[in-house]
């Protein structure tokens, strides 16, 4: 990898207005900070340090730069997520030596997202053609506004077998190709034909806004109603939420999502100012799905149809978001209708109604499930649902709950409940054994001083060659510890000969606050010490490192008298006077130098 690309990638980036596109941020002296959008929480304890570079969350322990934040929220790796910033900030980039298979992942990758950003505009110019009549007449009688055909780029698929198919091929895609891409399906006998076809077209984004995936719903009685994209290199079942790129930016400013189930359900609360509202795709709720939207809000309402179909998947989706720590609220719909009807016939009024007189997740749960279930199986659910909450203290917080909600006491509750399996205990390290304990970081636990001296070097990157002059590595306690300060000495030498004009160049430009070359736990730590230190000036840098340069000057003066203490023990030990003689002069020149 060119690390200066990705140095120019990074500066041509404002890491601030990137980190807005997904969150909330305020400004908080040189940083900014706010709620953490990769685990649920109100407090601001995620930080944006555009001058260094970097984002640390105090209470998840998230770090990383600028391409380690877009590939997290994105659900990139870092190659991806490299990639698209690259484009973005118009940097050409050079992987180096790849092998034969990421290439060909890569190849593969790049071409599906341009077959699916093809296939979009295909569509929507089909809807447009006077053969997309039909279609133009169903979703008028839906009451879908241009504005939101084109918010979400609805098009149309015509009822040919090789549409599609003969246009991707003129755009110099081949079938297997589109085959790959999910676009095309080859069937038993080898014969290959468009996946969609007589339907209206729903693109499924990601949350960069490129299309991966399609939803297809017929107009007609042709059953299946709905038809969605196979899994392909751009896209994974049970990961996305239809129109999460559209609400992203409401949900992260109010903390809240509507979540329901429906391409046009969607569009249409969007179409009537519900700018939050998202919708399963296809199959029933997923965790992945659950992670990926509380990471951008702290409360979930359930709108799901009255019926027992929808009631079950109420019940299913409150769960898994009650486990999750999150708000959760289920609104009911009056039977016989759906979002759509309801907000087309009656307004967005109507439906505010239906949100307030939504029930708690927690109680709405325990009702549907005292009221349909019998005991043995009421107390099955309890235990499944108290599994499901991974974290002790709000599994402490449900437990009175559904205690009182069920009638029991929560002893009885408890009682009915096995303990959780104990994790087997660790073995016994052997005296001796080199196995320091390990902080949650996956860094060993480092001794007060080796930390602070740590801090000082990742923190001030222009006194590393101070630092190495002075004898750091001599100073350091723990070995991991040392390994980490030669790769930070490594990182000042890389990019050029002339040491000390790199690092004191690195305070200006942020280059020494680059950890993307260091192994995970130690670019967490180096992250969370930048995080914890305070922001100086160059008058206090200077001063801090006057302190620590008398430190350690101390600090070795002391060494070099431990050693020749020891030194003087073993030669009179051994009964050598003419060495003890040399040595109790020099450890008197050495006193004379303090």
């Amino acid at each position: 990898m060119d690390r200066t690309a990705v140095q120019r990638i990074k500066s041509r980036l404002d890491f601030v207005e990137l980190a807005q596109r997904y969150l909330e941020l305020r400004p908080n002296g040189e940083r900014w900070s706010g709620p953490c959008p990769f685990h649920q929480e109100t407090k601001p304890s995620f930080h944006v340090n555009p001058g260094q570079g970097f984002f640390y969350c105090f209470g998840c322990q998230a770090s990383g730069d600028v391409i380690d934040f877009y590939a997290r929220i994105n659900g990139l790796d870092f190659k991806q997520a490299l990639g698209q910033l690259a484009k973005e900030t118009g940097v050409d980039l050079d992987f180096g030596p790849v092998s034969p298979k990421e290439r060909q992942e890569l190849e593969q990758r790049d071409a599906a997202l341009r077959m699916a950003a093809l296939a979009a505009e295909h569509f929507r110019h089909n809807l447009a053609a006077p053969g997309g009549a039909p279609a133009r007449d169903y979703l008028l009688r839906r009451g879908v506004s241009p504005e939101m055909l084109d918010v979400f780029q609805v098009g149309w698929s015509r009822a040919d077998w090789h549409g599609l198919e003969e246009f991707l091929q003129n755009q110099g895609f081949t079938r297997d190709q589109a085959v790959d891409c999910g676009l095309l399906v080859r069937n038993d006998r080898g014969k290959v034909y468009d996946r969609f076809r007589g339907r209206i077209m729903f693109p499924i984004h990601d949350l960069t806004g490129r299309v991966i995936a399609f939803g297809g719903r017929a107009i007609d009685s042709e059953e299946p109603k709905y038809i969605n994209s196979s899994e392909s290199p751009i896209y994974t079942k049970g990961q996305h939420l239809y129109g999460m790129h559209q609400a992203r930016k409401a949900i992260v400013r109010d903390k809240r999502a509507l979540l329901t189930e429906g391409y046009l359900d969607v569009i249409a609360l969007h179409q009537y100012g519900f700018s939050g509202a998202v919708g399963v795709l296809g199959t029933a709720l997923t965790p992945e799905q659950v992670k990926r939207l509380g990471g951008f809000c702290s409360r979930v309402d359930l709108l799901f149809d009255g019926d027992q179909a929808g009631q079950r998947a109420a019940l299913r989706a409150a769960e898994m978001f009650l486990a999750q720590g999150l708000a959760c609220h289920v609104a009911t719909l009056p039977q016989g209708e759906d979002v759509d009807s309801l907000l087309h016939a009656q307004g967005p009024e109507a439906l505010r109604a239906v949100l307030e007189a939504g029930r708690d997740g927690l109680d709405f749960s325990v009702r549907t499930v005292s009221g349909t279930y019998a005991p043995r199986e009421i107390m099955d659910w309890v235990r499944r649902f108290l599994d499901n909450v991974a974290a002790d203290d709000l599994r402490g917080f449900y437990l009175p709950r559904l205690a009182a909600g069920l009638g029991m006491s929560e002893a009885e509750l408890r009682r009915g409940r096995p303990s959780r399996p104990m994790q087997p205990a660790p073995q016994a390290v052997q005296p001796g054994a080199n196995r320091p304990s390990t902080n949650q970081l996956g860094a060993p636990r480092l001794t007060a001083r080796d930390r602070q001296l740590l801090a000082f070097a990742v923190s001030c990157p222009e006194y590393r060659p101070e630092l190495a002059a002075s004898g750091l590595d001599a100073v350091l306690e723990d070995a991991w510890a040392r390994t980490l300060w030669d790769k930070l000495r490594a990182l000042d030498t890389s990019d050029a000969s002339d040491v000390s004009v790199v690092a004191h160049k690195a305070h200006a430009d942020a280059s020494g606050y680059d950890f993307s070359v260091l192994e995970e736990p130690e670019r967490r730590l180096c992250y969370q010490l930048l995080a914890e230190a305070p922001q100086r000036d160059q008058a206090e840098r200077a001063a801090f490192w006057a302190e620590v340069r008398e430190f350690m000057t101390k600090n070795q003066f002391k060494k070099r008298q431990q050693e020749m203490l020891q030194a003087l023990r073993d030669a009179q030990a051994q009964g050598d006077q003419q060495r003890v003689s040399t040595l109790l002069q020099a450890y008197q020149d050495l006193a004379m130098e303090a």
